[in-house]
């Protein structure tokens, strides 16, 4: 059509279609044609090549629009064309309403022809499933119920499940042993029924055949017969080759004397009967597997691409490429195994190679030929070219071995006998284990363990590593180098934080701790930071298996929002430790996948702590003062870092431990028994557990150290008691730090500063100022006037305690725990268990059995906590008892 006449056409269309059909011209830079009274247009929804859009006026809206080939949705086609559905019609733009899909004969043979036939798809109990509609002119459409709105339709397959026509009769054919006929289209197959013959076939035509239907013909004796045309002999080569596995007996019949494009219908047609049918398909061979595979295809390579010949057909070219497997390998984190293969991709002379997983992907060739040349790959617009090209590749390519690639530190049983991995191999008792590929993310690639050359060595090894006790105080170097010794013990459900001011040197230290694992660790290529995410930092624990994880710099600053997100993420990662759990997660397909936890020990620095009792209760703090660190030692003690003297001595006693596996199937049990002997007043009930981890990590390297002459046995003994003080000295100093912590002691605290503070006052029974009044929140007043109250009133005084009014004094103690940055962990009845637990309440409620009391204050009953006044810092001198009915 040409400009002028499709411009003529255009307006005679109205003011309706005419900036629809506009938009339509633009979008899809096809104007569209007039065809009677429709006009036929490019979909812009599906990227149409064959005008599947059928364009006309409507009886009851301006505009009808209805995709023949996809039924795309009318507000994608709207949106696709930059318009909007409004709700009344606009001045200068075409009011654009969805036609409904053809529901009743009459608006389908309106838009799409004469309905000529419906053909039935059902489940194997006979419920309707979806139904195809014929039209004449021919066309095809399919439908489904609306499970909104009975007895009406959806003009779609979405989430339907897709299966074969006349599937009760084909279950019946297969149970019975008959032969089951397979042809392209429902007319072929109820021409054959109607033949007495059992035969199917599926939807939306040949290009349209899918694996899955394969399944419904499992122990068939299948017929399959191709239309007289290309795309139906590419129909039976992919239906036989699915079915082949499959089926009893699989034959292809193809029919003689056939016009281009005819079908079984016009075959018996042609003065022949059921007779002749059967005649041919006794003579049609059965497929095999490799039959099937070599009628299908044949794959070949030259400078200029790949290419397919088919059964019947000419040599096809697949692609602008060529590409064979140069390697084949498993990826091992110890939880999940992915196979990957290395592609040498070659396009115009030039080679490279491309890594494809996982190996599904190989299906993808856009994907993996453009990743490697970019848009100058092309894979041609031949049908199934995808998966000939990766059936290609899999045919051509010489056969590679398959290698094993462990993707994570820690022990693994490598041929049999223990090992331990790392970045540059792994080590056994008898040292480096050949053959082991390990390879780590970039975050751990420094780890690489280097033996010592002999015995001298490994005790110079030693030795060194132990001089770093003298860098700073026994209570922060014991720690921090026990951490080193515990992490290739096992996993561990605790950590080491180490905490101080800016300038302190906690990353220097804890560097020295990581170089043990590898001399390319130093403070600024540690392993982790705190400002990372949550799902970096745990998926760098989980492959940090027996192994120490450093994640340096906890420092929150910024604004309240970055301070809550970093002590999130610290929760989170410190949490997960403790509890030796990662989270649970879900594939795209929503299968459930096994967890990541944290498989080795976490040292963390920071100048500041993480909140929370609980989650404090899983690490041993260790505080750094300034000035506390040995800075003149600290430079020797690095270069001994670089020259990769620490990460000996741990390699030294991992090989140790390699050749003594009892010591770390063991290690539990030598756990408990030192926990058992452990007597930490006041600690928290996880602190015991850590330090004897602790000990028993310093135990087995001091036996390492006598084993090869590095110590003597009373070196060892001397060792040891410096580590037990050192490690109860930290103990109980952070014994003192959780109590500050304890929900119900900060909650006292916190009442106790609002009452000082003016933010909250008690008032004595009657309302008025108590005696006493500046212990209790009041200010001024006089020996004739009454003080000033000041806050909210959270209660009552009397002599005989305070008595808190629960909902008020929890909201004002909330208040301010979230001005200081840390609010309560817990509030309402936890917390006043907690209270009841740390017995801070002077009485409760014997009667109800409830923590709370029942005060009669101000003329009302009100439910109160009791507490004694030492609790709150006040005295009992000159306190009345006026208007208070004691509690009850």
């Amino acid at each position: 059509m040409t400009t002028a006449s499709f411009d003529s056409d255009r307006r005679s269309a109205g003011p309706e279609l005419e900036p629809f059909l506009d938009a339509l011209g633009r979008v899809t830079g096809k104007q569209p044609r007039r065809v009677g009274k429709e006009w036929r247009a490019l979909c812009p929804v599906h990227g149409d090549t064959n005008e599947s859009l059928n364009v006309a006026v409507g009886d009851r809206q301006p505009v009808v629009a209805i995709c023949r080939s996809h039924a795309c949705e009318w507000g994608d086609v709207l949106s696709a064309l930059g318009f909007e559905a409004p709700r009344r019609a606009a001045v200068h733009r075409p009011t654009v309403t969805p036609a409904a899909p053809a529901k009743t004969k009459k608006a389908e043979s309106q838009q799409l022809g004469k309905v000529v036939a419906e053909y039935r798809y059902v489940d194997a109990a006979g419920e309707l499933l979806y139904t195809v509609t014929r039209f004449d002119p021919k066309d095809f459409r399919q439908k489904r119920p609306d499970p909104e709105k009975p007895g009406r339709w959806r003009w779609n397959l979405d989430g339907v499940r897709r299966v074969p026509y006349r599937l009760p009769e084909l279950t019946a054919a297969i149970a019975a042993g008959s032969v089951v006929h397979l042809v392209e289209g429902e007319k072929d197959a109820d021409t054959l029924a109607g033949l007495g013959l059992a035969a199917t076939a599926h939807a939306q035509g040949a290009k349209n055949w899918r694996a899955e239907y394969a399944e419904f013909f499992a122990g068939a004796h299948v017929v399959v017969f191709p239309d007289n045309d290309g795309e139906g002999r590419a129909w039976a080569d992919a239906a036989c080759t699915d079915l082949v596995p499959v089926a009893a007996s699989v034959r292809r019949v193809e029919l003689p004397d056939l016009p281009p494009k005819g079908d079984v219908t016009d075959w018996l047609a042609g003065d022949r009967d059921i007779e002749d049918l059967e005649r041919l398909v006794d003579e049609a061979p059965v497929l095999t597997r490799e039959s099937a595979d070599a009628d299908a295809a044949h794959y070949e390579v030259d400078a200029a691409g790949m290419y397919v010949t088919l059964t019947g057909r000419q040599r096809t070219r697949l692609s602008n490429f060529s590409a064979r497997i140069v390697e084949d390998a498993i990826s091992d984190d110890g939880v999940e195994e992915r196979t990957a293969v290395t592609l040498a991709v070659t396009l115009g002379g030039q080679t490279k190679n491309v890594v494809v997983s996982p190996v599904s992907d190989l299906a993808n060739p856009a994907k993996w030929s453009m990743t490697a040349f970019g848009a100058a790959a092309r894979t041609e617009v031949v049908r199934s070219a995808a998966d000939h090209i990766r059936a290609a590749v899999q045919t051509l390519s010489p056969p590679v071995p398959r290698r094993h690639i462990y993707g994570h530190t820690g022990w693994r049983d490598v041929g049999g006998r223990r090992a331990y991995l790392h970045g540059g191999g792994a080590l056994g008792p008898d040292g480096p284990v050949p053959a082991v590929q390990v390879d780590l993310p970039p975050a751990l690639s420094p780890a690489e363990l280097v033996p010592p050359a002999d015995r001298m060595a490994a005790v110079t090894a030693v030795l060194g590593s132990l001089q770093l006790l003298e860098l700073a105080p026994d209570t922060v170097t014991v720690p921090l180098l026990g951490a080193v010794w515990r992490s290739v013990l096992a996993p561990s459900d605790f950590g080491v934080w180490l905490t101080g001011g800016t300038g302190a040197g906690k990353s220097q230290l804890a560097a020295l701790a990581q170089a043990h694992f590898g001399a390319g660790f130093t403070s600024s290529t540690l392993p982790g930071s705190w400002s990372s995410t949550g799902n970096a930092l745990e998926e760098l624990a989980f492959l940090s298996k027996d192994a120490l994880l450093v994640i340096d710099d906890f420092a929150p600053t910024g604004n309240a929002a970055d301070i809550s997100q970093l002590h999130r993420t610290a929760e989170r990662v410190i949490r997960a430790q403790g509890n030796g759990a990662g989270r649970a997660r879900m594939s795209r397909d929503l299968k459930v996948l096994a967890p990541r936890p944290p498989r080795g020990t976490l040292l963390g620095t920071g100048e500041d702590v993480p909140r929370g009792q609980s989650l404090r209760g899983r690490l041993l703090i260790c505080h750094l003062d300034r000035g506390a660190l040995d800075w003149n030692a600290l430079t020797p003690a690095q270069q001994r870092a670089d020259g990769g003297l620490y990460a000996q001595a741990l390699a030294g006693f991992v090989i140790y431990l390699a050749g003594r596996p009892e010591l770390l199937d063991s290690h539990t049990k030598r756990v408990a028994a030192r926990r058992a002997e452990l007597r930490l007043a006041g600690a928290h009930s996880r602190t015991p557990t850590t330090v004897a981890e602790l000990t028993v990590a310093w135990e087995a390297l001091a036996d390492y150290a006598v084993a090869i002459g590095a110590l003597t046995a009373a070196d060892r003994t001397a060792l040891l008691a410096r580590v037990g003080a050192a490690l109860r000295t930290a103990a109980e100093a952070q014994a003192a730090e959780q109590a500050e912590t304890d929900p119900a002691k900060r909650f006292v605290a916190l009442v106790r500063a609002a009452l000082s503070s003016g933010r909250a006052h008690l008032a004595s029974p009657n309302g008025h100022e108590p005696d006493v009044p500046g212990a209790w929140g009041w200010q001024g007043g006089n020996p004739l006037d009454e003080g000033r109250a000041q806050g909210v009133r959270i209660g009552w005084v009397t002599r005989l305690g305070a008595y808190l009014e629960v909902t008020t004094v929890m909201a004002v103690a909330q208040d301010m725990a979230r001005q200081l940055g840390e609010p309560l962990p817990v509030v309402g009845r936890t917390l006043t268990q907690r209270l009841f637990e740390a017995g801070l309440l002077a009485s409760r409620d014997e009667t109800r059995k409830t923590h709370h009391v029942r005060l009669t204050a101000q003329g009302t009953r009100q439910k109160v906590l009791h507490l004694a006044l030492a609790t709150l810092g006040g005295g009992d001198e000159g306190l009345a008892l006026d208007g208070v009915a004691e509690p009850s």
